[in-house]
């Protein structure tokens, strides 16, 4: 059992607000990386933001995968 299985299951399919968290995270920094001009704390935001997606995709993955078994 992977990291996001185990959050998924230890909190009985109960992760909304964990997801709601992250999409706030991503929203406000996607609005800091927009009015930023280019340096490093645009790419870091940029790899931030990609990292939150991705976390939240397998979180959903996981949450399906929950609730089918």
């Amino acid at each position: 059992m992977n990291q996001v299985d185990e959050i998924v299951s230890r909190n009985k399919g109960n992760i909304d607000d964990l997801v709601c968290h992250i999409n706030k995270e991503i929203h406000i920094s996607s609005i800091i990386h927009k009015r930023l001009n280019e340096g490093i704390y645009k790419s870091f935001l940029q790899v931030k933001i990609e990292q939150l997606q991705s976390i939240k995709i397998e979180l959903q993955i996981a949450l399906n995968n929950y609730k089918r078994d």
